[in-house]
């Protein structure tokens, strides 16, 4: 297994530890002396997810993704905060480290077919072909309930079609 496959076989509490002494690094460099740090009352953390989710729809990502990782750092455990963060290192293109967040996001509920896309996704720009086809035929399998979003399961299925040309 590759260090991105390692990821989906993890516990959540090795995720979360993992995730956060990352995050604690990551925040040292973005904000070494310590003057950003989020309260942790629940109204301060919706209101600042609302403001990192808008700021994500409009392309700011350094915002964004300086908003998320707040979050994280504040409760890594809201499933939310990763899924943004993952969001945000991908769009910079940081696959390891957007792997990372959806691997956590993917312990926390294994029944999301987007987050199996998207880590079919970072498996495939890191090489593992196979992987990212066992992933993106586990998003198609989530697919199959009632009420599942069809929209991923076309992007998986466009996904595969790729990998057979």
């Amino acid at each position: 297994m590759g260090p991105l496959n390692d990821l989906l076989h993890e516990t959540p509490a090795q995720g979360l530890d993992r995730i956060v002494r990352g995050l604690a690094a990551l925040s040292d460099e973005l904000d070494p002396q310590g003057r950003v740090r989020l309260a942790t009352d629940p109204a301060t953390l919706e209101a600042a997810y609302e403001r990192c989710w808008h700021a994500l729809n409009e392309e700011r990502m350094d915002e964004a993704l300086d908003g998320f990782v707040d979050l994280v750092m504040a409760a890594p455990a809201d499933r939310r905060f990763q899924w943004g963060t993952a969001l945000c290192f991908h769009h910079f293109g940081r696959i390891e480290d957007a792997a990372r967040h959806y691997g956590l996001c993917y312990v926390m509920d294994p029944s999301d077919a987007a987050c199996a896309y998207r880590i079919g996704e970072c498996l495939e720009a890191t090489g593992l072909y196979e992987d990212a086809r066992e992933a993106w035929n586990t998003a198609l399998l989530l697919c199959d309930v009632p009420g599942a979003n069809q929209d991923i399961r076309a992007l998986a299925q466009a996904a595969l079609d790729g990998l057979a040309r």
